[in-house]
């Protein structure tokens, strides 16, 4: 499934880019919220986990939860997510 078909269902679809990107060291608490009863916050992170997107808020998760979960995972799996 392509970000295409799942991204318009999200609670952040009509969200300011600024609330879901926001400038580092800014609170993301607005953003998380947003995203705790999104209906598409999983496949949200699957992307951006596979993008190995280091900006904005994704999935519930801020870059460096990101980062921390792509190096785990990579110690696990050292073929997954661009290792």
């Amino acid at each position: 499934m392509s970000a295409a078909d799942w991204l318009p269902e999200g609670n952040c679809a009509d969200a300011e880019p600024d609330v879901m990107f926001p400038e580092p060291r800014e609170p993301v608490e607005d953003a998380l919220k947003l995203c705790a009863s999104c209906p598409v916050r999983t496949p949200c992170l699957v992307r951006a986990l596979e993008a190995r997107d280091r900006h904005g808020i994704w999935g519930a998760t801020a870059p460096r939860e990101r980062r921390a979960m792509i190096e785990a995972w990579k110690d696990i799996n050292p073929l997954a997510v661009g290792a």
